[in-house]
C-alpha cells in the first residue's frame, strides 16, 4: 500500500458534510484551499473507471461488500471511507482522483521501488494540522492530576480515523481527549448505522436530546448505540430502531447499573 493511503486519515481531507445550499446529490468536501462538490454515484464511478470494470456487481465484489452496500451508499449519497480507502490501497489508486476527480497523479500509483524519485524541487516538507489520535481496543479518562477515573476495553474502539484537531473541536464540539471511534456491530439501529458503521462519541458528554443517540456498554464488555426517550413519569428508555424491540430503562446517574453511558454520538460514517 503506498503512503499516501497506508494511513489512518484521509490526510487531504478534514470533513464530509451534507449541504442545504447544493443539490441533494452532492455531499461537500472540506479539503486545503477550498471545498469541493462530491457525489457518491461519480466517486464509485471513478472506481470502476480506475479498476476497468462495468457493473456494480463487480465494484461490489472488487470492495468485498453486498451489492445491497453498493445500492445503500448511492441512494444515501454517504461516502464509504473506510472502503474507499481499503480499495484504493489495495488497488494503488489515487484516492485524491477517487474522491474529488482531481488527478494529481497518473493512474494508479506504481510501487515503492518501481516509482522514480521526486525531483528535488518537490521534496518540500508539508505542514499539517494537528490531527487526533482515538483509543484503541482501550478507553481511559483521567482527571486533572492525572488519576484514572474510568477504564474499559472493547474490541469495538478502533483508531482507523484521525480527524483534525481543529475540526472535531470547532465542527464537532469535542476535546480530543474525550473522542472515542466505535464501531457498530449488528442492525439493531438500521437504517440509521448499520454493521460495520463508525460513530464518533464524546465521552464527556452522558446525555442527550429526546430522540438523540447514546452509546452504551453492557456487562460483558459489548458497546451498542441506543437512541433515547424519555417516558411521562421521567424515566429513560433506550431504543434500537428495529421494529418490534423492547426499550431498556437507563439510569444515567448510577454508574453501578448497565448498560453504562460511554457517552453522546456526534457524527456517524456509513459503510
Amino acid at each position: 500500500m503506498s503512503n499516501f493511503v497506508n494511513k489512518k486519515v484521509l490526510q487531504l481531507h478534514d470533513e464530509c458534510i451534507n449541504t442545504g445550499n447544493e443539490p441533494s446529490e452532492t455531499l461537500k468536501l472540506r479539503m486545503p484551499g477550498g471545498n469541493v462538490l462530491i457525489n457518491t454515484k461519480d466517486t464509485l464511478g471513478r472506481i470502476k473507471e480506475e479498476l476497468d470494470i462495468q457493473t456494480d456487481v463487480e465494484l461490489a465484489e472488487a470492495m468485498e461488500v453486498g451489492i445491497r452496500r453498493i445500492h445503500n451508499w448511492k441512494q444515501r449519497n454517504t461516502i464509504p471511507t473506510e472502503a474507499i480507502v481499503a480499495i484504493c490501497g489495495s488497488e494503488g489508486l489515487d484516492l485524491e482522483y477517487i474522491l474529488t476527480g482531481n488527478k494529481s497523479h497518473a493512474g494508479r500509483f506504481q510501487s515503492e521501488e518501481n516509482r522514480p524519485p521526486l525531483a528535488v524541487e518537490q521534496q518540500q516538507p508539508v505542514c499539517e494540522q494537528p490531527r487526533v489520535s482515538p483509543p484503541d481496543k482501550r478507553f481511559v479518562r483521567y482527571d486533572s492530576r492525572g488519576n484514572v477515573i474510568c477504564s474499559f476495553e472493547s474490541a469495538q474502539i478502533v483508531d482507523v480515523l484521525s480527524p483534525g484537531v481543529s475540526w472535531l473541536v470547532h465542527a464537532l464540539g469535542v476535546q480530543p481527549e474525550d473522542l472515542l471511534l466505535m464501531k457498530v456491530l449488528g442492525d439493531s439501529m438500521y437504517p440509521w448505522a448499520q454493521d460495520g458503521d463508525l460513530v464518533f462519541v464524546d465521552t464527556s458528554c452522558k446525555n442527550t436530546i429526546n430522540g438523540g443517540v447514546l452509546a452504551l456498554r453492557y456487562a460483558d464488555g459489548t458497546m451498542s448505540i441506543r437512541r433515547i426517550f424519555r417516558s411521562h413519569d421521567g424515566t429513560l428508555l433506550a431504543k434500537c430502531d428495529a421494529v418490534g424491540s423492547e426499550p431498556e430503562v437507563l439510569d444515567i446517574s448510577n454508574e453501578d447499573i448497565y448498560p453504562l453511558v460511554v457517552g453522546r454520538v456526534v457524527r456517524r460514517l456509513v459503510r
